[in-house]
């Protein structure tokens, strides 16, 4: 009796464990059927960016700023790092970074602000990479921004090969403490 009752609980053991393995392959299998199925996958990430210091400075166009005053300027590349869903800890090392390569000064409903645009690039700590344009709208004197990040097709290595999404963000600079921080939350696909 208690040789059967073993027996029995050994089959039921090997039988839970064929199961989980089952639904481990399962699940991997899953994400690689929603790449194949370009479905639109959530993606979130919360990054902070500081000044290359090595970076050229750029004089930001706002009426009563005095050209010869460094503090009217800001550097044009900016180093990030953070974390975000499928990029893990962003490699804040000076791989990820953006560059400013426009920048404007307008009214938008009697609010000052302005509207600076460029390119960068964002590393997960594995390497892996995709780039990206962005432009912001930073409404003065607050410093507040919303703009998007669109990520440049074909600019993905590793397990962002394939990928594009636009990526709406929203932010706030602190120039007392040189760091601009955001949040992006959109969606991004595969090819």
């Amino acid at each position: 009796m208690m040789k059967t009752l073993f027996s029995f609980f050994a089959i039921v053991m090997v039988f839970f464990a064929g199961c989980a393995k089952d639904y481990t392959s399962d699940e991997s299998l899953s994400s690689v059927e929603l790449k194949k199925a370009k479905v639109a996958i959530p993606f979130k990430a919360d990054l902070c960016a500081v000044p290359d210091m090595d970076s050229e400075p750029i004089f930001l166009p706002v009426p009563g700023f005095d050209p010869s005053n460094p503090a009217h300027y800001c550097k044009k590349k900016m180093i990030i790092s953070g974390n975000g869903t499928h990029l893990g800890r962003v490699d804040g090392s000076g791989t990820s970074y953006y560059e400013v390569e426009g920048t404007e000064f307008m009214v938008e409903d009697s609010k000052p602000l302005l509207f600076q645009y460029g390119t960068g690039i964002l590393v997960a700590a594995n390497g892996d990479s995709f780039e990206f344009t962005w432009w912001v709208k930073s409404y003065l004197p607050e410093q507040i921004w919303a703009g998007e990040f669109e990520i440049t097709p074909g600019s993905g290595t590793g397990k962002f090969q394939g990928i594009s999404g636009i990526l709406p963000s929203n932010g706030q600079a602190n120039s007392v403490e040189h760091i601009n921080c955001w949040t992006s939350e959109g969606f991004i696909e595969f090819e």
